[in-house]
Order: C-alpha cells, then sequence, then structure tokens
C-alpha cells in the first residue's frame, strides 16, 4: 500500500492538483510526511492553480518549518513577484541571503541577481552584480548580470558581449549553451545558428541545446513567419519527447500563433484530456474561441474552467471579461469585474 508521501508525488506527476491539495489535508506536523518534498508539492499545486495567495501561505509553512531550505524562499519570493508585490519578494530575498548554505555559493546568489533583472531594479542589480564579481570573480553567472545590464541601461552591445564572452569563458559545456540561447539579442544570427547546430552534432538528443535550436526563428525571423517555423521545429521536438509539458505547452501556442487554429484546438483537447488540471491548456482552450470571436462558446470554455482554477487577476480574466462583453453578458461582466 503506498505512503502518503508517494501518493502526493505520484498525484503531483499526473498534474492532479486538487488531488494534491486534498492529500495535504492529511498531513500533520508529528507525521513523517510532513518534509520539504510535500509541502513545496502542496504550495506549487496551488500555484500551478493560479491560487498564488493560498501558495504563498504554503510556502510561509515550509520557510518557517524548514528555515535553512533555500529554494523554498526562491519560490516563496517568486510568488510574490508573480502578484507584482516586490516589496514583499525582497523581503524573502533579503532573508534568503541571510542563509548559511547561500552565501558562499554563486549559483544560489545568481538567483537573487536574476530576479532583480526581473523586477526591473536595475541599480540595485548593478550593484550586486558588481559585489559580485569581486567575491567571485572565476564565476560565469556575475560577468552574465553584467552582460544583460550593459544591454538593457546602457544598449551598448560591444560591452555587453565582452561580458557575455567572460561568462562563457568561466561556464561549463551545459551552462554555454544555456547563456548563448539567452543572449540572442547580442549574438549575430550566423553565429547563434552555427553554435547550435554544431553543438546538435554532437549532442542530437538533448532537450536544452533542441530547445534554442527551434527557438531561432523567433529570435531572427519576422513575426509574420516565424511561428509557422517555431510549430515545424517543435513538432519535431515533442516527437521526442512526447511527455514534456514545456515542450507541448510551446508546441500549441506555436500553433495558435501561427493561425492553425483546428490544429491547435485538437492539440488542447488532447492535453486536457490527459492533464485536466493543468490550468494553461484550459486557458489557452477557450481564448482560441475568444480569438476566433466565437463568443458563446469562449464564455463557455471560461465559465467551465473557472469552476476549476481561481483566476482572478492577468490576461486570461481580461479575455474572460470582454467575452462576457461581446456573448451580451454585461451585467455579469460587470459583476465578475
Amino acid at each position: 500500500m503506498l505512503n502518503l508521501t508517494s501518493k502526493i508525488n505520484m498525484a503531483f506527476l499526473k498534474t492532479d492538483y486538487p488531488k494534491v491539495i486534498e492529500l495535504g489535508q492529511e498531513l500533520s506536523l508529528d507525521s513523517e510526511a510532513f518534509n520539504v518534498q510535500n509541502l513545496d508539492a502542496i504550495a506549487q499545486s496551488y500555484a500551478n492553480m493560479f491560487m498564488h495567495t493560498t501558495s504563498i501561505e504554503q510556502y510561509e509553512i515550509l520557510v518557517k518549518e524548514f528555515p535553512n531550505h533555500s529554494p523554498g524562499y526562491v519560490s516563496l519570493a517568486g510568488q510574490w513577484q508573480k502578484l507584482e508585490r516586490f516589496d514583499k519578494s525582497l523581503e524573502i530575498w533579503e532573508k534568503f541571503l541571510q542563509l548559511e548554505s547561500v552565501q558562499n555559493n554563486d549559483d544560489q546568489l545568481f538567483k537573487y541577481g536574476n530576479a532583480l533583472l526581473e523586477m526591473f531594479l536595475f541599480e540595485k542589480a548593478h550593484d550586486f552584480f558588481k559585489m559580485f564579481i569581486t567575491n567571485f570573480p572565476s564565476s560565469p553567472y556575475g560577468w552574465y548580470g553584467l552582460s544583460r545590464l550593459a544591454l538593457i541601461i546602457n544598449h551598448n552591445k560591444d560591452k555587453s558581449r565582452q561580458y557575455l564572452d567572460k561568462a562563457l569563458h568561466f561556464a561549463d559545456s551545459s551552462l554555454e549553451s544555456e547563456l548563448m540561447g539567452k543572449s540572442h539579442d547580442i549574438i549575430p544570427e550566423l553565429e547563434y545558428k552555427q553554435y547550435f547546430y554544431n553543438s546538435l552534432a554532437k549532442n542530437p538528443d538533448n532537450a536544452q541545446l533542441l530547445f534554442f535550436w527551434a527557438n531561432t526563428p523567433f529570435f531572427y525571423v519576422p513575426l509574420a513567419s516565424c511561428y509557422t517555423k517555431l510549430a515545424k521545429r517543435f513538432e519535431i521536438i515533442v516527437s521526442i519527447f512526447t511527455d514534456n509539458l514545456f515542450f507541448l505547452e510551446i508546441y500549441a501556442q506555436a500553433l495558435f500563433d501561427s493561425g492553425q487554429y483546428d490544429k491547435a484546438e485538437n492539440l488542447y483537447e488532447s492535453l486536457m484530456e490527459q492533464y485536466p488540471y493543468y490550468a494553461d491548456f484550459q486557458k489557452q482552450h477557450a481564448i482560441i474561441a475568444h480569438h476566433q470571436e466565437k463568443w458563446d462558446i469562449a464564455k463557455n470554455r471560461f465559465e467551465a474552467s473557472k469552476s476549476k482554477f481561481c483566476y482572478d487577476f492577468g490576461e486570461w480574466f481580461y479575455f474572460y471579461i470582454e467575452t462576457l462583453i461581446y456573448s451580451k453578458n454585461i451585467p455579469k461582466a460587470l459583476t465578475e469585474y
């Protein structure tokens, strides 16, 4: 008979987030199942159902009970960031920086610097990365951070490339390909393509290399034609990584963006059957009907997903309100808004 930890893990792997949450009600402080893995699965389940406030409450329990578990602080800060409460996110990051396991770990510290970039706190990020390279001169992360800042703040591609080359010099092969892939805005197209073609020739089944290779059209081809090429490339990738939700989601989105609505709709319906509690599939399925101005169908789809997910903010909430208006449900739109 499966123990509680195994049940939670199995439900989480199946993306049955309501089941994870239900099983979480059985946890007690003195039980063996009250551990980091299970608390994280429960908090992530709430987050994946767009219930970010409840997810925050769960992550707060995790860091209270396991105060030295650094990934808990990263996830908690990330949830506040999604709600655009940067003040709260920074409070959590400050606690993260006090952890003994973090202070001499360049990989962990970079997560804080990267969060500063994502929150557009560029002056704070600049000071942090300057301090970073003083303490870790041979770490690729600090040089990469300065590369991004040189481009974002000063629009200086030459300086940005100099910093990037330093980062690449210190990076191992896996990190090198990640940094190359993320630096498409400063690397010439031909160099970018040659790097990933040559790398794939050596490692044809490497998921990270395939991801950046597939995204090349998005980075360098005009939008009018890039999504069709993107869809073709991700069709190849999902034939290799058949259960990779990340790749499946990008492939479905590329089909939608390239105007292949029937194909996208069929794929989303198949994915919704396999992963009934994966919120983004439900959302995009409704948005297809919205985009085609099939207002009644869109309304029914949004409301079906609304019964499963709490989406009281964000882009698809506004799609839902617009759908109510166009389907002549204006009183309901005003109530929901």
